[in-house]
């Protein structure tokens, strides 16, 4: 199939993690649906197979890192690809794929200089990573457009808020220890051992359940801190965390704990000091 062959009114939507990225990509459909365009979505198990059925024109993708080189090689031939990225915030310089790389590597076989030019956009969150990613070389001018961040709702920030007395804010996560369909710690553990995560591939699957409780022992501290002066915590549990977890929370600091779990960003942020 080449583009010729793709059906110029179809675009698939790739969904990395349904709890996290579904809000996003729903309002996104529904968005391209009012161009009388064709929208499917797909998620890391059922791309392979919906594709060559549907024959997209776009696809479009949450991230750069989840396919292997032959793949991204048939979709660029056959289709556009356009990454309108979830994650990969630019807290300093460089750290956009810190979590994706180790010697340039997006995934096992594909590195920067060869995924980018299979790609037709990249919807940058904001100026900062737009110049970082031109600086390094990573894409062309031309290939990355400023958004802003697809979970984030700029409105809720418009006015000014008093935030002396509202709850210090607090994002955890915790994933890789509780998460949400209770899975077996064997199946964690197995999950995470290469080849099978590709993720910081000269550390050991240790490495992060050693950070995870040390987070969770400082979380810790800082709630009896708080609960000693008085102050209130709001926290945002990562989306593939278990929220039955945070139960013990609940009970253990009833007058100083509470949830956000809304996907948008913003009405955590309007809500916090």
């Amino acid at each position: 199939m080449s583009q010729e062959n793709s059906h110029k009114n179809r675009v698939l939507i790739y969904v990395d993690m349904r709890r996290r990225d579904y809000t996003t990509a729903t309002y996104l459909k529904h968005e391209l649906e009012k161009l009388d365009l064709e929208v499917k979505f797909a998620s890391r198990y059922t791309v392979r197979w919906i594709y060559p059925y549907f024959r997209p024109h776009v696809i479009i993708s949450s991230h750069c890192n989840m396919f292997e080189g032959p793949l991204l090689d048939q979709w660029a031939r056959e289709c556009e690809i356009v990454v309108a990225p979830v994650e990969g915030a630019v807290v300093e310089d460089k750290e956009l794929f810190l979590s994706l790389t180790e010697d340039g590597k997006f995934h096992p076989g594909v590195r920067v200089n060869d995924f980018a030019p299979r790609m037709t956009r990249y919807y940058s969150w904001g100026e900062r990573q737009k110049r970082w990613l031109l600086g390094e070389q990573v894409f062309q001018d031309n290939q990355v457009v400023v958004t802003g961040y697809p979970r984030f709702d700029i409105k809720y920030q418009g006015g000014i808020i008093d935030r002396k007395n509202l709850p210090i804010g607090f994002l955890s996560s915790f994933d890789r220890i509780s998460v949400f369909d209770n899975r077996s710690v064997f199946e964690l553990v197995d999950g995470q051992r290469p080849p099978k995560n590709y993720y910081f591939s000269n550390r050991n699957v240790e490495d992060r359940y050693w950070c995870a409780v040390a987070h969770i022992r400082l979380l810790f501290e800082l709630l009896d801190r708080c609960k000693e002066q008085g102050r209130k915590v709001l926290i945002r549990p990562h989306p593939n965390e278990s929220l039955r977890d945070y139960d013990y929370l609940k009970k253990t600091y009833p007058e100083n704990v509470s949830f956000c779990t809304d996907p948008d960003m913003g009405r955590f942020l309007e809500q916090v000091s």
